[in-house]
């Protein structure tokens, strides 16, 4: 299985996916799904939601295609570290991953 791709660098593209297993973890940070989606879809991103769940996704879609841990991204740190993308596109492609998991397939 192959996930999606971000952008998180100018060089640096990672996969991720907002699957059930992040989508439970946002729920249990933000009570409701709806909240979370409110904040990284509103004209002013909350960065703090940004970062919360940007290396969850980017963990998930690293799982899923199997990639080992990378020894560049110990931790959740360093993955937003790693960032130097503007923090509205990053919150856009996020939302746009986010909300592929309310699409019905025909």
């Amino acid at each position: 299985m192959k996930a999606n791709r971000i952008l998180i660098a100018e060089d640096l593209e990672l996969p991720f996916k907002c699957d059930l297993y992040v989508l439970e973890k946002i729920q249990e940070k933000y009570e409701t799904v709806p909240t979370f989606e409110k904040l990284i879809a509103s004209s002013e991103p909350s960065i703090s939601a940004i970062n919360f769940a940007l290396p969850l996704m980017i963990r998930e879609g690293m799982e899923i295609e199997h990639i080992e841990d990378d020894p560049q991204f110990k931790n959740d740190e360093d993955i937003i570290r790693a960032v130097s993308i503007s923090y509205r596109k990053i919150a856009i492609d996020m939302h746009m991953e986010f909300a592929k998991c309310f699409q019905i397939k025909k």
